[in-house]
């Protein structure tokens, strides 16, 4: 179609690169954006189930916070804030990346000072205001950024390892992990669990980074003693070959055996608490989509739930966009649904808790998400966290869906262990794309160039930008493997492409993210090429168009440059119809002159 895109118009800043008219950048352009874009319609919403006798009204509270509070007066502080604002439950952080934050041999040093027991005084503090404390506990998450903590340090041999044998994983977390499929591992964490909820009368128990890392992107699990464990129970041997180097019944058989390792920890802190303080609440912290929990982090929540192990799911629905967190509320309801022969669905929904991001709203978005999360029947929400409560998130609660009281909910555990076991659950297996079809135009530059962005989305990475996949293919279940996503925050987002020596570039091809059938174009985008001599960025071509969600590709031509270095550059609050703060790309391509003049690409996903 014509590049005078309806709603939109065109932007040339060509500086000392070329001297030319407006209309000659506008005839070198060619778009693949229909004429006139709607929003495709939001899903209906599930009935809403029954209303609970409780509500739970929770916030985590992070480590970070609770020490700039700085001690007692800091905490009861708080504490009056999260009453005012209409909260009945605190999630502390208590065992995080191999410390704690209570006394002990890997107590982080930044309580030490406090002259009394942290945890004791946030409980002290929180009951004497009448808010339940739930003890948030990572589980395999033991260390970050490449630096030992004090419990890897004591315990070296309960290190995990990934497919390459590396104790760090990949990526922007950088994160090491305790291996499950050890037993003393397993019966560390419970009995860490029970003794933190007898000894300080704890409501609950909260599980989070009951995972493995990333699957697609670095595989864990890969310790030498999980591998002969596994070999012990099923006579294949993994000799350190990622799932997608083993035979298909292989790669399965390993799924599954590593699933089961992360469900026995969960089944070990279920037997401890129960055997010590059976009361107490156990819930965690999990990927709100099932089926990217299992394949990307062999994490069945689903099932946890169904089957007793936990009495609280809180799915982690990170999300500035209200009509994103529709979806994700959707498929969580969805699969509750299947259940229906087995469980009871609105009694499984009630126990499904969201996990909502302050750090991604404003106080109108957090209502208008809190909306959703009460229509669909969902037993309350969780909120993260204290870190980014301001007092206009407290006033807004408070006025609102906080206004009334609501009791926190009991235990579940003793009423889904006397029903009958879930069916085994298949594997989910990955979508994998196939090379584009048809010759390329020329050669890919982007393929031989460095990759650097501005941020990433938790679990995302760079890697797919330039690995020659385009968005032609279903994406679920491969979400990070096909896509690069920026964190979601209200600031410019950019994708950097670096040569080590001079390219003559005319033509970017840019392949947005597919999710859920919807696309996800940046509305204001310029394309910029590093100008060496001044040591500064200039834009060859830019763009302002309406919001849309069903953009495939964005194809763009410029007079010949010569640089080492291109950059895609989305201004804060230019995204995708729906997500304005994100930038989520499947592929970029870059093209010299012979490829880009007389070529018009077609329109659509190839």
């Amino acid at each position: 179609m014509s590049a005078r895109m309806g709603g939109g118009r065109l932007l040339a800043a060509l500086g000392s690169i070329a001297i030319l008219t407006l209309a000659a950048v506008v005839g070198d352009v060619s778009w693949s954006h229909p004429a006139a874009a709607t929003a495709a319609p939001l899903p209906a919403l599930s009935p809403a189930a029954p209303e609970p006798a409780w509500q739970l009204r929770g916030i985590w509270i992070d480590n970070g916070y609770l020490a700039r509070l700085d001690g007692r007066p800091g905490v009861a502080r708080l504490m009056d804030q999260l009453v005012a604002a209409g909260f009945n439950a605190v999630f502390v952080e208590s065992l995080y990346r191999g410390y704690t934050l209570y006394p002990g041999p890997y107590q982080d040093g930044r309580f030490a000072a406090w002259g009394e027991d942290p945890l004791r005084v946030v409980v002290e503090e929180a009951r004497a205001r009448g808010l339940s404390v739930h003890a948030w506990m990572w589980m395999l998450g033991a260390a970050i950024h490449a630096g030992l903590s004090p419990l890897l340090e004591a315990h070296p041999q309960w290190a995990d390892r990934s497919a390459s044998g590396d104790l760090f994983a990949a990526g922007g977390s950088r994160m090491a992990w305790l291996d499950p499929s050890r037993p003393e591992v397993r019966r560390w964490l419970g009995g860490e669990a029970a003794r933190l909820a007898t000894a300080y009368g704890l409501d609950g128990i909260h599980l989070d980074y009951i995972r493995y890392n990333d699957e697609l992107r670095d595989p864990f699990g890969y310790s030498e003693h999980a591998q002969a464990a596994f070999r012990d129970a099923t006579g294949i041997d993994v000799g350190g070959r990622s799932p997608s180097e083993l035979r298909p019944d292989e790669s399965d058989a390993w799924k599954r055996w590593r699933e089961a390792q992360v469900t026995a920890v969960v089944r070990a802190v279920r037997d401890a608490v129960e055997a010590a303080a059976p009361d107490v609440i156990l819930s965690a912290a999990v990927l709100p989509e099932r089926r990217q929990a299992r394949l990307m982090h062999l994490q069945d929540w689903v099932s946890w739930l169904a089957d007793g192990l936990v009495d609280l799911a809180i799915p982690m629905a990170y999300t500035s966009s209200t009509a994103n967190l529709r979806d994700l509320l959707a498929s969580v309801s969805g699969e509750l649904e299947e259940l229906a022969p087995w469980r009871s669905p609105d009694r499984l929904r009630a126990r499904v808790v969201p996990g909502l991001a302050l750090f991604a709203t404003r106080p109108d978005t957090l209502l208008e998400q809190m909306g959703l999360v009460r229509g669909f029947g969902f037993g309350g929400v969780v909120l993260f966290s204290t870190s980014y409560l301001s007092l206009p998130f407290r006033e807004a609660l408070a006025a609102g869906p906080f206004a009334g009281p609501a009791e926190p909910p009991a235990r579940l555990r003793h009423e889904m262990a006397a029903l009958p076991g879930l069916p085994p659950q298949a594997m989910p297996a990955p979508e994998v794309a196939p090379a584009p079809a048809g010759p390329p135009p020329g050669a890919n530059l982007a393929r031989t160039a460095s990759v650097a962005v501005d941020s990433s989305f938790r679990g995302y990475s760079p890697a797919p930008l330039n690995d020659g996949r385009r968005n032609d293919v279903p994406e679920v279940g491969r979400w990070a493997e096909a896509a690069w996503a920026s964190a979601e925050r209200a600031s410019d987002h950019w994708i950097e492409l670096r040569w080590a020596t001079d390219q003559t570039i005319s033509q970017v091809d840019i392949y947005w993210a597919l999710d859920r059938g919807r696309l996800y174009p940046s509305s204001r985008l310029r394309v910029e090429v590093w100008l060496d001599q001044e040591q500064r960025w200039q834009t060859v071509w830019a763009y302002e168009a309406e919001p849309s969600d069903r953009v495939a590709r964005t194809s763009v031509t410029f007079v010949p440059v010569t640089t080492r270095a291109l950059r895609l550059y989305q201004p804060a609050g230019g995204g995708a119809l729906g997500r304005p703060d994100l930038m989520w790309v499947a592929e970029v391509e870059v093209y010299g002159p012979a490829a880009s003049h007389g070529l018009a690409p077609a329109d659509g996903p190839r």
